[in-house]
């Protein structure tokens, strides 16, 4: 198998450039008990001098060159240096809070960043706050702090972009109430009045969090110790609707709903417990499943963790994987492959090792733009046909958008259909199947060498018969005898025992699935007991026009003529008064058309079937 991925760079940063906030501005991760992670060089390096000591929600923001500009707990703010923003602390957050803040940069405006604080439990209120980097020697300073913007919120907050590709959604929760409130950011600021949407559950415990997919279409929240629900929402208008409401995520286990996040195609949602007591499990959902009730049913566990290290916080990083926060931990989990059905999705538990500083529960909340990821191609079928059989492939690829097949030696030999069928093969051998599967940026391409093996159709000759039995031998699986054409109702052993006249064969099935039929062998009951001589020629053969049937014989007798085609119609007949002493009879053939027939000479004691080939 041969993979390579193309990766298109212009247009990868044409499509994230658009949206004012650059990939890399999320490449710098602090957090936790002195925690950092630099995503600059694709992979993430620990780094110490991080002032962060907070158990939970957290937010760093980076330049769209990848450095570090300040982060946050949602009550401090240290800039790139790790020293405290003048005007930087008494933020409306708590470092108990699941999502204490998340930074976005104010639309329109490259030096303006703002701070979005929720505090902790039940009923806090929802600030904001705005740094200007081109203050304190571009380090930044805090210049407006705690502006109010809704009372009585839950402890989740998160951003989701705007259709406009230019404003961003703030989204929050009600506590104790099924109200959502969606803020709109723009280069005017922040809208005064929320648009608001009744929809869902109660919200009746503060703690979780909520996360809104790359593609800013869908939006989960987690309310711990309650259930787990995805929605529609509609990021031209602010409003969520269609819920899923995941409720046997705590009614069959008893565990309590934390974190969430979409993979980067949108299509799972991964959640994980968190929980003191007993073992948690982490959980992938198949948002593509179909109702309701089917993506309950997808879900899977791919992790466990223990009351030590309780799973906390999930966050998709700039490489596409999603990191797992793991409580009082100095090792974080990696989903590796978060496009993929479980288990190809990869959860590994010691992903991303950080001694000596320590995670908690919370992990950097950062928007993170529609990514387009990287390609896969994948597939499967059936690798074994016969000649005449067709194929139907299955598609296993990640991330395309477009399909390329290759199917030489098949009919048809190429595609472009998600899951072509009716790839028919004709002639026996081994062939090679190639898939392109491509999306907007990124191509692979898979290769299988020999990957359908078309089988040998069987080849048979006459079926042997010892007086009325005949018999064809050679392991076939399954087995059918024929008369002049028509199927002989239960007649599927290996062998068949005639009670009249007729011109039998036999299909067989071999143990590829394969289909084979015997040549034609013309039995006289009785008479086809008798041993035969064989005495009898056919000169010449294969013939063009006429043709001379040549036996001895040592005494008078009849000899009955019968040539028949290959499907049984009788073709030609007569009857000869041969003398004592060798023999011959002219039978006239030009008239017949070309292909094979069956000569059937009998006399009083024996017969005997020879084959013929006519030739034009």
């Amino acid at each position: 198998m041969k993979r390579k991925f193309y990766i298109l760079l212009i247009v990868l940063f044409c499509l994230n450039g658009i949206s004012g906030f650059a990939q890399n501005e999320t490449n710098i991760w602090c957090f936790g008990l002195g925690a950092g992670l630099d995503f600059n060089s694709g992979s993430p390096v620990f780094f110490s001098g991080s002032a962060t000591s907070t158990n939970e929600g957290c937010s760093s923001i980076a330049d769209a060159s990848g450095n570090l500009l300040f982060y946050t707990d949602g009550m401090n703010v240290w800039n790139r240096n790790h020293i405290g923003m003048p005007n930087g602390s008494g933020l409306m957050g708590d470092y108990s809070a699941s999502q204490s803040a998340v930074i976005v940069k104010q639309p329109g405006n490259a030096n303006i960043y703002f701070i979005f604080t929720a505090g902790a439990w039940g009923g806090p209120s929802i600030y904001y706050n705005t740094v200007d980097m081109t203050l304190n020697g571009g380090l930044g300073d805090v210049v407006l702090k705690n502006q109010f913007m809704c009372a009585s919120s839950t402890e989740k907050i998160c951003a989701v972009k705007h259709a406009n590709g230019t404003d961003f959604w703030i989204l929050s929760h009600e506590y104790m109430s099924d109200r959502f409130f969606a803020f709109q950011l723009s280069s005017a600021g922040v809208s005064a009045a929320p648009v608001i949407t009744g929809i869902g559950c109660i919200a009746s415990d503060a703690v979780g969090c909520m996360k809104g997919s790359g593609q800013g279409n869908r939006v989960a929240i987690a309310h711990r110790n309650d259930t787990l629900q995805v929605f529609d929402f509609n990021n031209a208008s602010g409003v969520f609707s269609s819920p899923i409401t995941l409720s046997n995520f705590t009614s069959v286990t008893g565990y309590s709903a934390y974190g969430v996040e979409f993979s980067p195609n949108g299509r799972f949602l991964y959640a994980a417990e968190e929980e003191y007591y007993v073992p948690c499990n982490l959980y992938q959902y198949d948002l593509n499943a179909g109702s309701n009730a089917a993506i309950e049913a997808s879900r899977t566990i791919i992790g466990v963790d223990y009351p030590d290290h309780s799973f906390g916080s999930l966050q998709l990083g700039p490489d596409h994987k999603i990191y797992v926060a793991r409580n009082n931990a100095s090792v974080i989990g990696v989903i590796n492959n978060p496009d993929f059905l479980a288990p190809s999705c990869n959860y590994d538990s010691l992903g991303v090792n950080i001694f000596p500083a320590t995670c908690y529960l919370g992990l950097p909340n950062e928007y993170v733009n529609s990514v387009i990821s990287p390609t896969l191609a994948a597939f499967t079928s059936p690798t074994s046909v016969c000649p005449g059989g067709c194929v139907a492939f299955s598609n296993l690829s990640a991330n395309a958008t477009s399909y390329q097949w290759s199917f030489p030696g098949a009919n048809p030999s190429s595609s472009t259909d998600e899951n072509p069928s009716q790839i028919c093969y004709s002639t026996p051998g081994q062939y090679t199947v190639t898939l392109i599967a491509s999306n907007s940026v990124y191509s692979d391409t898979t290769t299988i060498i020999n990957y359908i093996n078309v089988n040998p159709i069987p080849q048979l000759g006459l079926p042997g018969h010892s007086n009325d039995t005949m018999f064809m031998s050679g392991g076939y699986v399954s087995f059918q005898w024929y008369m002049n054409s028509q199927i002989i109702p239960g007649a599927t052993d290996s062998f068949y025992v005639a009670t009249q006249d007729g011109l039998y064969y036999v299909e067989v099935v071999d143990s590829n699935g394969c289909q084979g039929t015997s040549a034609y062998l013309d039995l006289a009951v009785g008479i086809a007991s008798l041993q035969t001589t064989h005495e009898f020629r056919l000169f010449p053969n294969p013939v063009k026009n006429d043709f001379t049937l040549k036996f001895n014989s040592d005494k008078s007798q009849y000899i009955s003529i019968e040539v028949r085609d290959v499907v049984g119609q009788l073709i030609y007949s007569d009857q000869y008064s041969a003398l004592p002493g060798l023999n011959s009879i002219h039978i006239p053939s030009s008239d017949w058309a070309e292909g094979t027939y069956y000569l059937r000479s009998l006399t009083a004691k024996e017969s005997d079937c020879l084959k013929l080939e006519i030739l034009r």
